[in-house]
């Protein structure tokens, strides 16, 4: 069916074309896109260390920090990922859901829909 939609997320691990997806999907719905880094436990402390106290570009008026609680959340977070996802996706509407488990899936999905392949944009 046609997409007809404002939002959309788009969620899986580092690597998996989340960010090719969603140039994609903005070209084609005239969506602007906005990136969540991908947290992991080296990226977050190497981002801390290089902008301490800096603004965020990202969000204005943010400053980068840390602490230790947030440091054992993203410990943890690929440890329980998957089974807080799958919780929270089971609370949406069953039609706004769709669960790739291939690049090859996504990339048949996207063509059924927009008549095109995914483009490396």
């Amino acid at each position: 069916g046609e997409i007809n939609m404002n939002k959309i997320c788009i969620i899986g691990c580092s690597g998996t074309g989340k960010t090719t997806l969603a140039n994609n999907l903005a070209k084609e719905l005239n969506l602007p896109v906005y990136h969540l880094d991908g947290i992991n436990y080296s990226g977050v402390l190497r981002r801390y260390i290089k902008n301490q106290g800096k603004e965020k570009e990202e969000i204005p008026g943010c400053k980068e920090q840390m602490n230790w609680e947030f440091f054992w959340w993203v410990v943890n977070w690929r440890k329980n990922k998957r089974k807080g996802i799958l919780k929270m996706l089971c609370q949406v509407d069953n039609n706004k859901v769709h669960i790739f488990k291939s690049r090859r899936q996504l990339n048949k999905w996207f063509e059924k829909q927009f008549n095109k392949k995914i483009e490396c944009i």
